[in-house]
């Protein structure tokens, strides 16, 4: 370099905030003036957002080389790059999370783009770039009609434990199939810091079309159109940021690609979006297609300490019933809950409509199911799960079990009949040796 100084001061702007990039430039004051020359000029401040399509060149000496860290350059280096408007760079941020403010300048080469795969964690990703990005030729940005592209790599992935290929469904699977959306999306839909460093994950039930397409609006400029698919689960939902993950499915014993994660109401409810109707509750039998009662609710009250879906920290909630049950008989009781945790070894009972094979989606009972298990202290617990709270009371059983489909049915005390827990979670596919967590009442 023909010249160099030093800085006497570093005027950081006064509405600068690192955690969302505000105003993310500062001024430095040399201790010199630099004297202009034929390699030194003053540059002229714009005043105004330059229209979109405007070309406009950045340099820096930054990586020639995203997934080498030794590749910054010793020469300044410069681009062609074209200036977009803010409401397409907010297309292209908001499902990650990040908005776009009017203190923001965008820029766009559609040429090549970066890619992270083979980990959980976006700290520790294998990289790679890409030479072409393929959208579907009927892509609608205003309806998110046919949201999917074709990313081109500069080379092929090598496959290992952490990286492989996925086959694609060929058909869309019945209603209240199980399907798991991973991400990296928010796990808090209205705070917009709350994107995951770790890669996350959430079984979700596919919602049938005709239901999907009928019932679920969005708004009259977005309809849902046969080119989608839907889900609609109590407590879980994707958020922004997840958008681009992938929608999957079992098909016997082989993981399927069925969907891509396109859009989500604002804020990401995790109550299931109501589809025009009430969802109905029924009582009083053992047979799903042969209940002697029936009711809807009008209200679902969370515990107010559950704010965090992926710690399942007091899971369970109460649901107001728009008729009282008022008609008590041989098979519809009130069932008194329990105020203290029972001691290592009690005998507990826990019912439900799950799955009775934890590797067959369709193995869902129709006949009320129930099993005799054993209640295990939380240190005895903590050898198979981290991070069991007080909130929290487990189970085990060599031979027995809960399944996918169990969540939300009762734990209850053999000896006194009194409901102690809320099925909550357990090992995928289910395997018995397991323990079983559930909600804690008495919490």
């Amino acid at each position: 370099m023909p010249f160099n100084t030093t800085s006497s001061k570093i005027v950081v702007h006064p509405q600068y905030d690192p955690a969302i990039f505000a105003h993310d430039f500062c001024l430095i004051k040399l201790t010199d003036p630099a004297p202009q020359s034929d390699t030194v000029r003053y540059a002229t401040l714009a005043t105004s957002y330059p229209p979109a399509g405007t070309k406009a060149i950045v340099t820096g000496w930054g990586y020639t080389n995203g997934t080498d860290d030794t590749s910054l350059a010793t020469n300044l280096q410069s681009a062609e790059l074209t200036v977009i408007d803010q409401a397409t760079c907010a297309r292209y941020w908001l499902p990650l999370g990040d908005p776009i403010h009017n203190y923001q300048l965008c820029t766009q080469n559609k040429d090549k783009s970066f890619c992270s795969y083979g980990g959980t964690n976006t700290q520790n990703m294998s990289s790679t770039t890409s030479t072409k990005v393929i959208k579907h030729p009927h892509y609608d940005k205003k309806t998110a009609d046919h949201d999917f592209c074709l990313v081109k790599l500069v080379k092929p992935v090598e496959l290992s434990d952490t990286v492989m290929v996925i086959p694609m469904a060929s058909s869309y699977p019945s209603n209240e199939t199980i399907a798991i959306a991973m991400g990296w999306g928010r796990t808090d839909g209205n705070n917009e810091k709350s994107t995951s460093p770790v890669l996350l994950e959430a079984e979700l039930n596919i919602l049938d079309r005709d239901t999907c397409v009928e019932k679920y609006k969005f708004g009259g400029d977005r309809p849902i159109h046969n080119d989608q698919i839907c889900t609609n689960t109590m407590g879980k939902s994707i958020c922004q940021g997840d958008s681009g993950g992938p929608l999957t499915v079992m098909n016997g014993t082989i993981r399927e690609l069925v969907g891509v994660v396109s859009f989500v109401q604002t804020g990401c409810p995790k109550i299931g979006r109501e589809l025009g109707h009430k969802a109905i509750i029924k009582y009083g039998g053992t047979n799903l297609d042969n209940m002697p009662f029936s009711t809807t609710w009008s209200g679902v009250a969370i515990h107010p300490l559950y704010n965090n879906p992926k710690e399942y920290a007091y899971d369970f909630c109460l649901i107001k019933m728009v008729d009282p049950v008022k008609t008590l008989s041989d098979q519809v009781q009130y069932a008194k809950l329990a105020t203290d945790y029972p001691p290592n070894g009690t005998k507990a009972f826990v019912s439900g409509w799950g799955k009775t094979d934890g590797k067959d989606e369709k193995s869902t009972a129709n006949e009320l199911q129930h099993a005799q298990l054993t209640i295990i202290n939380l240190e005895e617990c903590e050898k198979d799960w981290s991070d069991i709270g007080s909130d929290q009371i487990c189970t085990k059983s060599i031979d027995t079990g809960t399944c996918n489909g169990d969540s939300g049915g009762p734990l209850t005390i053999e000896s006194s009949r009194e409901v102690v827990g809320v099925v909550s979670y357990g090992e995928r596919f289910c395997p018995f040796g397991v323990p079983i967590v559930y909600g804690y009442i008495p919490a």
